[in-house]
């Protein structure tokens, strides 16, 4: 039995919907459906404008804040009577939230099928040109090819013509995702540019150093907000001491091959205070910094 696959089949605290019964009823693990059902019942806070949306502030941070699935499904009841099991809800009774959230639920749905996923947390490379775009997407096990692969549930087809997607985002090359391991190590033993992976004004190692933890709390099944910090996330990158960087430098090595390195992964998450998340964040949400209690960990 590989043990990562079997790990990966199982809800962890922030996927498991809690009551099934508002999910949609039967269907199967097909890929492009679960897609289709992820996009049908949510829209992404940044692209708002582009379907002519305008959303007041407040229902745009509570949504946006979301961190279980169970909270977000309890959302989508509330705003649409029901999540929806592929017909798309009209776009203002959709539940707002990021590319974490879009592939939070796509997990969610494949474990409740009883397949292998996880979320990756890094940096697309197809946003912006020559640049890597902080981004989350989900790696499924697909059984029948005995393969993980990556799909991005966030890209349809209004943002695939704006992007100018010339790729499968059901079936994406591996080249397209940079996850946050992958990206520490390219600009710690590659000498990347850091200042190309970010989002906005945010860019740079401590950035990535940020992603990297996400990353790696994520291989864990806690995968938390883009914007909740903990730990050595909270440390400045330029004043961090040898032997914290040798931990993230390890950690990044790791979680480049992690059904390989599964079981250290996982001794090495509940072990250090500095990657693990013991219980509380503080999230730098638009409002300011917030102390969060994450109470599904």
């Amino acid at each position: 039995m590989n043990t990562s696959i079997e790990y990966y089949k199982n809800h962890g605290p922030y996927s498991d919907p809690g009551d099934r019964k508002a999910l949609p009823q039967g269907g199967g693990a097909d890929i492009a459906q679960l897609v289709r059902i992820t996009q049908a019942n949510m829209i992404h806070a940044h692209w708002l404008t582009r379907y002519g949306l305008n959303i007041a502030e407040e229902r745009r941070q509570k949504e946006m804040n979301l961190r279980t699935f169970h909270e977000r499904v309890a959302n989508m009841v509330e705003l649409a009577g029901c999540v929806s099991a592929g017909e798309v809800h009209a776009k203002e009774k959709r539940s707002i939230g990021t590319c974490r959230d879009f592939t939070l639920m796509l997990c969610a749905l494949l474990r409740d099928r009883g397949v292998p996923a996880r979320e990756l947390c890094g940096f697309g490379t197809y946003f912006m040109p020559g640049k890597f775009e902080d981004h989350w997407i989900c790696e499924w096990f697909n059984e029948k090819e005995n393969r993980w692969v990556l799909t991005d549930p966030q890209i349809d087809a209004l943002q695939k013509e704006i992007l100018g997607i010339d790729f499968d985002t059901l079936d994406m090359p591996r080249e397209r995702f940079v996850t946050g391991a992958r990206a520490w190590l390219m600009c710690r033993d590659e000498k990347y540019d850091p200042s190309l992976f970010g989002i906005f004004e945010f860019k740079g190692m401590d950035f990535i150093k940020g992603n990297l933890i996400r990353h790696f709390a994520a291989l864990n099944k806690v995968p938390l907000l883009p914007w909740d910090c903990w730990g050595l996330i909270e440390a400045g990158y330029d004043n961090m001491i040898a032997g914290d960087i040798a931990l993230l430098d390890e950690a990044a090595r790791l979680a480049e091959d992690p059904d390989k390195n599964f079981r250290r992964i996982r001794t090495m998450y509940a072990d250090d205070a500095g990657l693990r998340m013991n219980g509380r964040v503080t999230s730098y949400t638009q409002c300011g910094p917030v102390q969060s209690d994450c109470t599904a960990a």
